[in-house]
């Protein structure tokens, strides 16, 4: 009984902590004006492209969190 309890409660707690987290839509990572955002534009033809971009941003995201 007592695992059934501890269990609830940090199911409630992890609940209550993402729900605590901000949902702001971060755009930093992807650089801005001055770093220069010209430079991500994929051409849709070009499916290698769109794979080196998405392993690109995917590094990103691992080196930042």
């Amino acid at each position: 009984m007592k695992f059934l309890i501890m269990t609830i409660c940090l199911v409630v707690l992890a609940f209550a902590l993402v729900s605590a987290l901000p949902a702001v839509n971060d755009e930093s990572i992807f650089g801005g004006i001055d770093t220069g955002a010209a430079d991500d534009t994929v051409n849709p033809q070009d499916p290698q492209a769109i794979l080196l971009k998405k392993l690109l941003l995917k590094k990103k995201l691992l080196l930042l969190g």
